[in-house]
């Protein structure tokens, strides 16, 4: 059986420097502040952003009982520049993989990144967009402070 596939694009603009918005997405340390909608923990992050590096995150996401449920993702970088990152996304357990690049623009405002997601089942992409567009909303917060 095949599942349906949609891709997302998101676009967003940023009051920081390119650079910073790159460390976000390669730095561990970082990556933990803004990735996952709010109330999101993380208990184990790796992030090896080079050519063939892999990244691993496990994820403890509220839900809407009150609770958490745990996620771990991972991934292979199959492209990687100081202007853009390109890596594969599998949910651990699950045999479906997508693929994710992530684009650093400047602007005079500050920065951009233009976000990506190929692959996605049609029956999650709104998950996903929600997902995507609370992660960056943090991320904003995170560079605003």
């Amino acid at each position: 059986m095949t599942t349906d596939t949609i891709n997302l694009e998101i676009e967003r603009s940023f009051e920081a420097p390119r650079e910073s918005l790159y460390r976000a997405f390669t730095d561990p340390a970082q990556f933990t502040q803004w990735w996952g909608p709010r109330g999101t923990t993380h208990s184990h992050v790796e992030i090896d952003a080079t050519q063939g590096g892999h990244y691993s995150d496990q994820m403890h996401l509220p839900d809407a009982g009150g609770g958490t449920r745990s996620v771990a993702v991972e991934g292979e970088y199959t492209a990687v520049s100081p202007y853009a990152l390109a890596y594969t996304y599998r949910v651990r357990g699950e045999d479906h993989v997508t693929r994710v690049s992530v684009e650093f623009g400047e602007t005079p405002e500050g920065s951009e990144v233009i976000v990506h997601h190929d692959g996605l089942p049609s029956t999650e992409f709104a998950e996903y967009n929600d997902s995507w567009n609370a992660s960056l909303d943090r991320l904003e917060d995170l560079l605003a402070a």
